[in-house]
C-alpha cells in the first residue's frame, strides 16, 4: 500500500490529450511534477514548475507535447524544448524579468 505522503507526490497533476487531427490518432497521458522535472531542467526551465508560473508551464507543454511515431499504439511524448522557446522572455527565470521582456 501507499501512505498519504506517497499519494501526494504521485497523484496526477495534469492530464494531457494529444490528437492528430489528420489521422484521428490520439493518446492521453497523466503527468505529475516528477515526470516534467528532468525534461524542464535539461532546458534550464525548471523554474516553470513553481505555482506562479503555471500558465507558462501549460504553454510550454502545449508547444512540445506530441504523439509518438512508428508505434502501433500512440503515446504522448515531449520534444526537447527548442532554443527559440527558451529565448522568449516569457520563460525567463524571474517572473518580473519575463514580464519586462515580453512587453518590449
Amino acid at each position: 500500500g501507499s501512505d498519504c505522503v506517497q499519494a501526494l507526490f504521485h497523484s496526477t497533476n495534469l492530464r494531457l490529450r494529444v490528437t492528430d487531427v489528420g489521422s484521428g490518432r490520439s493518446a492521453t497521458r497523466d503527468v505529475h511534477e516528477d515526470d516534467l522535472e528532468g525534461w524542464l531542467d535539461e532546458a534550464g526551465t525548471g523554474h516553470l514548475l513553481c505555482a506562479s508560473r503555471e500558465a507558462d508551464l501549460v504553454e510550454v507543454l502545449l508547444q512540445h507535447a506530441k504523439l509518438s511515431e512508428g508505434t502501433p499504439t500512440p503515446s504522448v511524448i515531449f520534444e526537447g524544448i527548442r532554443e527559440e522557446t527558451r529565448m522568449q522572455g516569457r520563460y525567463a527565470a524571474g517572473l518580473l524579468e519575463s514580464a519586462t521582456l515580453t512587453s518590449s
